[in-house]
């Protein structure tokens, strides 16, 4: 999907099912940018695995408003500009 590999700014999401954490985060990570990602889980084992593992400058989870943190960040890949 085209969502899901371009860095989209507006009110859109992307949503891909996914069997295993493993193919969640390769999917996650297949994309040039990384700004934000944003996890849901009631899992703090699984939540802890995604903060460490998305190539993202900034992982948020179960909250849609990443603004809430309140220190610097910038992305990985090509959204590196500002970090």
């Amino acid at each position: 999907m085209l969502i899901m590999k371009e860095e989209t700014f507006g009110s859109a999401v992307g949503v891909m099912p996914f069997d295993t954490i493993e193919e969640a985060i390769s999917l996650a990570n297949y994309t040039n940018y990384g700004l934000a990602s944003y996890v849901y889980t009631d899992d703090l084992n699984e939540a802890n695995r995604f903060c460490k593992e998305l190539d993202s400058g900034n992982v948020v989870v179960n909250n849609p408003d990443a603004r809430v943190i309140n220190a610097l960040y910038g992305g990985f890949k090509e959204s590196r500009i500002g970090y």
